[in-house]
């Protein structure tokens, strides 16, 4: 079992969550965060660790003692604004393309020594492009692609990678969306089951509220003859 680990994407309201729960069961925690002076007063050490320049994410993580990581570095933009703008280069570096070389980096150091666990928090959103959020959704479509693939590349090197497609959580980042109760998870459950999992067991894919698993099944089987059709 893990027993230092890193979280990227400290500043998130799930982020947060999880560390009150690594502590409890004595899981030291390295707090990574673009913004560290936003963070709240912690006894973690902090690092400055801005995953859209993953050379000196890369470079800080080099100095740092950890077996565990938790991606939770995540953007949800407006979704014209990402498909007619510029923050869609910013949504694809956080939610792709920086976790790709940053957890590479780390898949690296894992397989040298033939242990550690990787956690990335992914989405429902992966299943299949929508409407609703076309940039987003293809992001986090390659981010899930990704751990899968790790997945199976570090399996007999005995690195655990987990998935977690939370659905939706009532966060600062969906704050003012109008949220069904029966599909939405508060931070605190999701980090229930992120650290849970991250410190036993042998899931691969973890949908937080399991409404969400026939549902994505659903949404991943309809043709696409009938998908165009639908607002969604």
């Amino acid at each position: 079992m893990s027993k230092r680990f890193l979280i990227i994407g400290a500043n998130s309201d799930v982020a947060q969550a999880c560390i009150p729960l690594f502590e409890a069961r004595n899981i030291t925690v390295i707090l990574g965060s673009h913004k560290p002076y936003e963070l709240p007063e912690t006894k973690h050490e902090i690092v400055e660790m801005d995953v859209t320049k993953p050379s000196e994410a890369i470079a800080t993580m080099d100095q740092l003692d950890f077996d565990g990581v938790l991606y939770t570095a995540g953007t949800l933009p407006d979704n014209e604004t990402a498909l007619y703008e510029t923050e869609a280069e910013n949504t694809i570096s956080v939610n792709y393309t920086g976790a790709v070389r940053i957890l590479g980096a780390i898949a690296k150091k894992f397989k040298a020594q033939k242990s550690g666990t990787i956690v990335g928090v992914s989405s429902v959103g992966a299943v299949r492009g929508k409407t609703s959020n076309i940039v987003y959704g293809s992001a986090k479509s390659g981010f899930d692609n990704f751990l899968s693939g790790l997945r199976q590349y570090l399996y007999s090197d005995g690195v655990r990678v987990l998935t977690i497609r939370p659905g939706f959580i009532r966060t600062k980042m969906t704050s003012g969306m109008d949220l069904p109760n029966r599909l939405t998870a508060s931070p605190e459950q999701v980090a229930e089951v992120i650290v849970k999992n991250a410190l036993s067991g042998n899931r691969n894919i973890i949908y937080v509220k399991p409404i969400w698993r026939p549902i994505s099944w659903i949404l991943k089987n309809i043709p696409e003859s009938i998908f165009k059709r639908k607002t969604l």
